[in-house]
């Protein structure tokens, strides 16, 4: 019989812990303050260990985000006054839980009454190891949104506009956009990897930067099937984006030409967008977009095909 490694042992102690009639909620501080850890090594916060000791077991990820919930109320309450690094390791692992149903309503209640110290707070501890804790508690409401009442705090925070609670970068907003409930806005996801083009535009891997992105929304919603060529054009991806994607991956095929006049049209999987040369026509031009507007969808705003075309006629 193989021995039991340090991990092992460890692990049915958490799960026993679990399963227990009243798990003292003492062990979980403890577990995520360092403490009582399985002796690996003394670099790994705590909950790395915990989320590891239930991967992969509904049930038991189910059992730890209850103790997990009860914690937050406690802190919320003022009853639990949790060192900064016991908050930021409770946070964090709301993050890896991603339980909108049983974190989602305590942490909006902590959004609600601003319990987790501000950035800067003179009274309070307001970091761990040089990182906000209000980062966290960003991931901790992005992964973890049972409605979608913080959408519109996404959506300013990744056209530049952080929270004034919250702060928030683009990337963080395009989490949170990731975050909604329900079945993705394909053209809302689009719209926000626009934006995160324009973020990273002077990366130096701007192009692997994008994919991996894309590769989050995918992994976000597995077997989803997004037409980003599509979503690419309503939503005014720079050329760089758009190129960035998998050929192998796309249903639609674009063909730009130049002529005349300007026109657009579909056949099955390929649009033909016809730009006219050096076109400043704005007359014109509106007749593309209404063309392209038909090619796309009914309902894509004229703005949008606006600068969709604009971006198509950068190739001419």
């Amino acid at each position: 019989m193989a021995m039991m490694s340090s991990f092992d042992e460890w692990q049915a102690k958490v799960r026993d812990w679990l399963k227990s009639p009243n798990p003292e909620q003492s062990k979980l501080a403890d577990w995520l303050a360092g403490y009582d850890g399985p002796g690996i090594d003394r670099y790994t916060e705590g909950f790395t260990w915990l989320f590891k000791a239930v991967q992969g077991d509904d049930e038991e990820s189910v059992l730890l985000a209850k103790q997990a919930a009860i914690m937050l109320e406690s802190y919320r309450l003022g009853t639990l006054r949790p060192s900064a690094r016991l908050a930021s390791n409770l946070l964090y692992l709301c993050v890896e839980l991603r339980q909108s149903r049983l974190l989602g309503e305590p942490l909006a209640q902590m959004l609600k009454d601003k319990t987790v110290p501000p950035k800067g707070d003179p009274e309070r501890e307001w970091s761990y190891q040089g990182a906000s804790l209000m980062l966290a508690f960003r991931g901790a409401l992005a992964y973890n949104q049972a409605d979608a009442k913080l959408r519109q705090v996404w959506i300013d925070m990744l056209e530049g506009k952080p929270d004034p609670y919250l702060l928030g970068t683009p990337m963080d907003g395009y989490e949170g956009v990731l975050g909604l409930p329900g079945k993705p806005e394909h053209v809302l996801v689009a719209w926000a990897l626009s934006w995160m083009a324009r973020f990273i535009d002077k990366a130096p891997d701007r192009v692997g930067d994008f994919k991996r992105l894309i590769a989050m929304a995918e992994r976000r919603f597995p077997g989803e099937e997004w037409d980003w060529e599509i979503n690419a054009l309503r939503c005014a991806w720079p050329d760089w984006a758009r190129e960035s994607l998998d050929p192998t991956n796309l249903r639609l095929t674009i063909k730009i030409e130049l002529g005349s006049a300007g026109a657009a049209s579909r056949e099955g999987n390929l649009l033909v967008v016809t730009i006219p040369r050096k076109c400043q026509d704005p007359d014109r031009l509106n007749a593309i977009f209404t063309q392209v507007s038909d090619c796309l969808s009914e309902n894509v705003p004229s703005s949008v095909c606006q600068e969709a075309v604009k971006s198509i006629a950068q190739h001419a």
